[in-house]
Protein backbone atom coordinates (compact mmCIF):
# COMPACT_ATOMS: atom_id res chain seq x y z
CA UNK A 1 0.00 0.00 0.00
CA UNK A 2 1.44 3.41 -0.90
CA UNK A 3 2.28 5.81 1.88
CA UNK A 4 0.91 9.33 1.99
CA UNK A 5 4.23 10.36 0.44
CA UNK A 6 3.75 8.22 -2.67
CA UNK A 7 0.21 7.85 -3.98
CA UNK A 8 -1.31 7.10 -7.32
CA UNK A 9 -4.67 6.23 -8.76
CA UNK A 10 -5.15 2.60 -9.63
CA UNK A 11 -7.19 3.47 -12.71
CA UNK A 12 -6.40 7.08 -13.45
CA UNK A 13 -6.83 9.57 -16.22
CA UNK A 14 -5.46 13.00 -17.09
CA UNK A 15 -7.20 16.11 -15.79
CA UNK A 16 -6.28 19.57 -17.09
CA UNK A 17 -6.15 22.17 -14.31
CA UNK A 18 -6.42 25.76 -15.51
CA UNK A 19 -5.33 28.74 -13.42
CA UNK A 20 -4.83 32.26 -14.73
CA UNK A 21 -1.04 31.91 -14.61
CA UNK A 22 -0.58 28.25 -15.54
CA UNK A 23 -2.21 25.19 -17.03
CA UNK A 24 -0.99 21.82 -15.80
CA UNK A 25 -2.14 18.23 -16.19
CA UNK A 26 -2.44 15.78 -13.28
CA UNK A 27 -3.10 12.05 -13.19
CA UNK A 28 -6.28 11.60 -11.14
CA UNK A 29 -8.50 8.75 -9.98
CA UNK A 30 -9.38 6.49 -7.05
CA UNK A 31 -6.66 4.63 -5.17
CA UNK A 32 -6.89 1.12 -3.72
CA UNK A 33 -9.10 2.44 -0.91
CA UNK A 34 -11.41 4.22 -3.40
CA UNK A 35 -10.10 7.61 -2.25
CA UNK A 36 -9.69 10.16 -5.05
CA UNK A 37 -6.01 11.06 -5.34
CA UNK A 38 -3.56 12.63 -7.74
CA UNK A 39 -0.33 10.86 -8.57
CA UNK A 40 2.23 11.99 -6.01
CA UNK A 41 5.84 11.15 -5.24
CA UNK A 42 7.60 11.99 -1.98
CA UNK A 43 4.62 14.07 -0.88
CA UNK A 44 4.55 16.14 -4.09
CA UNK A 45 1.76 16.04 -6.62
CA UNK A 46 3.13 15.24 -10.06
CA UNK A 47 1.98 17.49 -12.88
CA UNK A 48 2.86 17.94 -16.52
CA UNK A 49 2.60 20.74 -19.08
CA UNK A 50 0.17 18.84 -21.33
CA UNK A 51 -1.84 15.64 -21.65
CA UNK A 52 0.69 13.99 -23.95
CA UNK A 53 3.52 14.44 -21.42
CA UNK A 54 1.29 13.19 -18.61
CA UNK A 55 0.23 10.05 -20.46
CA UNK A 56 3.81 9.34 -21.59
CA UNK A 57 5.08 9.61 -18.00
CA UNK A 58 2.30 7.40 -16.68
CA UNK A 59 2.98 4.76 -19.31
CA UNK A 60 6.74 4.96 -18.68
CA UNK A 61 6.07 4.26 -15.00
CA UNK A 62 3.88 1.30 -15.97
CA UNK A 63 0.92 2.64 -14.05
CA UNK A 64 -1.82 2.40 -16.61
CA UNK A 65 -2.15 0.89 -20.04
CA UNK A 66 -5.51 2.48 -20.84
CA UNK A 67 -5.38 5.31 -23.35
CA UNK A 68 -6.76 8.63 -22.09
CA UNK A 69 -10.07 9.99 -23.26
CA UNK A 70 -9.83 12.09 -26.41
CA UNK A 71 -11.22 15.00 -24.42
CA UNK A 72 -9.78 15.05 -20.91
CA UNK A 73 -11.65 16.64 -18.04
CA UNK A 74 -10.76 20.28 -17.49
CA UNK A 75 -11.05 22.17 -14.24
CA UNK A 76 -11.06 25.93 -14.78
CA UNK A 77 -10.20 27.51 -11.45
CA UNK A 78 -9.83 30.99 -12.93
CA UNK A 79 -13.37 32.14 -12.08
CA UNK A 80 -12.72 31.40 -8.40
CA UNK A 81 -9.48 33.33 -8.54
CA UNK A 82 -11.32 36.28 -10.11
CA UNK A 83 -14.08 36.08 -7.50
CA UNK A 84 -11.55 36.26 -4.66
CA UNK A 85 -9.97 39.29 -6.34
CA UNK A 86 -13.38 40.99 -6.54
CA UNK A 87 -13.40 40.80 -10.33
CA UNK A 88 -16.41 38.52 -10.78
CA UNK A 89 -19.32 36.74 -9.20
CA UNK A 90 -19.05 33.43 -7.43
CA UNK A 91 -18.88 30.66 -10.02
CA UNK A 92 -20.32 27.67 -8.20
CA UNK A 93 -18.78 25.08 -10.53
CA UNK A 94 -15.31 26.60 -10.22
CA UNK A 95 -15.59 26.94 -6.43
CA UNK A 96 -16.64 23.30 -6.09
CA UNK A 97 -13.77 22.27 -8.38
CA UNK A 98 -11.30 24.19 -6.18
CA UNK A 99 -12.70 22.64 -3.02
CA UNK A 100 -12.73 19.08 -4.34
CA UNK A 101 -9.34 19.32 -6.04
CA UNK A 102 -7.81 20.72 -2.84
CA UNK A 103 -9.27 17.76 -0.93
CA UNK A 104 -7.72 15.38 -3.48
CA UNK A 105 -4.35 17.17 -3.26
CA UNK A 106 -4.54 16.87 0.54
CA UNK A 107 -5.37 13.16 0.32
CA UNK A 108 -2.44 12.70 -2.07
CA UNK A 109 0.13 14.54 0.01
CA UNK A 110 -0.96 14.08 3.62
CA UNK A 111 -1.86 17.75 4.08
CA UNK A 112 -4.76 18.48 6.43
CA UNK A 113 -7.95 19.59 4.66
CA UNK A 114 -10.84 18.10 6.65
CA UNK A 115 -13.31 20.65 7.89
CA UNK A 116 -16.03 21.12 10.43
CA UNK A 117 -19.82 21.22 10.21
CA UNK A 118 -19.80 24.70 8.67
CA UNK A 119 -17.41 23.50 5.96
CA UNK A 120 -19.68 20.54 5.30
CA UNK A 121 -22.72 22.83 4.97
CA UNK A 122 -20.88 25.05 2.47
CA UNK A 123 -19.63 22.09 0.45
CA UNK A 124 -23.11 20.57 0.36
CA UNK A 125 -24.61 23.82 -0.97
CA UNK A 126 -21.93 24.03 -3.66
CA UNK A 127 -22.53 20.42 -4.64
CA UNK A 128 -26.31 20.76 -4.81
CA UNK A 129 -26.05 23.98 -6.79
CA UNK A 130 -23.80 22.23 -9.29
CA UNK A 131 -25.76 18.96 -9.51
CA UNK A 132 -29.29 19.79 -8.29
CA UNK A 133 -30.70 16.59 -9.76
CA UNK A 134 -29.19 14.83 -6.72
CA UNK A 135 -32.14 16.21 -4.76
CA UNK A 136 -34.66 15.98 -7.57
CA UNK A 137 -34.46 19.60 -8.69
CA UNK A 138 -33.68 21.21 -12.02
CA UNK A 139 -32.01 24.12 -10.28
CA UNK A 140 -30.80 25.03 -6.81
CA UNK A 141 -29.62 28.53 -5.88
CA UNK A 142 -27.96 28.48 -2.47
CA UNK A 143 -28.47 31.26 0.01
CA UNK A 144 -25.39 31.90 2.11
CA UNK A 145 -25.40 33.10 5.70
CA UNK A 146 -22.70 35.64 6.55
CA UNK A 147 -20.72 32.89 8.31
CA UNK A 148 -21.05 30.53 5.37
CA UNK A 149 -19.99 33.23 2.91
CA UNK A 150 -16.90 33.97 5.00
CA UNK A 151 -16.06 30.29 5.31
CA UNK A 152 -16.60 29.71 1.59
CA UNK A 153 -14.24 32.55 0.75
CA UNK A 154 -11.66 31.15 3.18
CA UNK A 155 -11.89 27.60 1.82
CA UNK A 156 -11.66 28.71 -1.80
CA UNK A 157 -8.65 30.91 -0.96
CA UNK A 158 -6.82 28.17 0.95
CA UNK A 159 -7.84 25.58 -1.65
CA UNK A 160 -6.38 27.66 -4.47
CA UNK A 161 -3.16 28.13 -2.50
CA UNK A 162 -2.90 24.38 -1.93
CA UNK A 163 -3.54 23.61 -5.61
CA UNK A 164 -1.05 26.25 -6.77
CA UNK A 165 1.63 24.81 -4.53
CA UNK A 166 0.87 21.29 -5.77
CA UNK A 167 1.10 22.32 -9.43
CA UNK A 168 4.49 23.92 -8.93
CA UNK A 169 6.12 20.49 -9.27
CA UNK A 170 6.73 18.72 -12.53
CA UNK A 171 6.37 15.04 -13.30
CA UNK A 172 9.91 14.07 -12.39
CA UNK A 173 10.48 12.03 -9.24
CA UNK A 174 11.54 13.94 -6.13
CA UNK A 175 15.15 13.92 -5.10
Amino acid sequence: MPTSLSRRPLDGYPVVVVLPEVTRVVWWGPDEDDVDVLAADEGRVLSWPDVRACVAAVRARGWDEAPPDDTPDELDLGPSDAWLAGAGDLDLTSALAVWDLAADVAASTGVAWAGDDLDEACHEKLTLATVPWLIGLDEYAPEWTAGEADRLRHRVRTGLALVREALAHDGRPAG
